[in-house]
C-alpha cells in the first residue's frame, strides 16, 4: 500500500489511493444493492401486472369464445404498440416497446387458446 504525497503542498495529509479505491468500491456495492432492491420491488409489482393482464385476456377470451371470433386481433394489437409508442418517453426504443407488447400479446393468446 502506497502512501502518495505532494511534496509542493506542505501540511497537506498523504492521501492513501488504495483506500480512496476501496471506499468507492464499497459505496458503488452499496449503491447496487440498493439499485437490486428497487429493481426486485419493480419485478414483483410486474409480475402482479402481468397475471392481472392474464386474467382480463382469459377474459376476453371467453367472450371471443361465445361469439366464435377468432383469438387473433392483430388490427388490434398495431393500435396498441402504435399508442404505447406514442406514448413511450424512454429510454427504452419504441422497437423495443414493440418487442416486448408483442411478448405480452402471445402470452395473451395461448392463455386464450388452451381454453378453446
Amino acid at each position: 500500500m502506497a502512501l502518495i504525497t505532494d511534496s509542493g503542498d506542505e501540511g497537506r495529509e498523504p492521501v492513501n489511493k488504495q483506500a480512496s479505491q476501496d471506499k468507492g468500491i464499497v459505496e458503488n456495492l452499496r449503491n447496487m444493492s440498493v439499485l437490486r432492491e428497487e429493481m426486485n420491488r419493480i419485478n414483483a409489482q410486474m409480475l402482479h401486472l402481468l397475471n392481472e393482464r392474464a386474467r382480463v385476456a382469459i377474459e376476453i377470451g371467453e367472450i371471443k369464445k361465445r361469439q366464435n371470433r377468432p383469438i387473433v386481433d392483430e388490427k388490434r394489437e398495431r393500435e396498441i404498440i402504435v399508442k404505447m409508442q406514442e406514448e413511450n418517453q424512454g429510454p427504452v426504443t419504441d422497437e423495443q416497446v414493440a418487442r416486448f407488447f408483442g411478448n405480452l400479446f402471445q402470452i395473451a393468446k395461448e392463455l386464450q387458446a388452451v381454453r378453446r
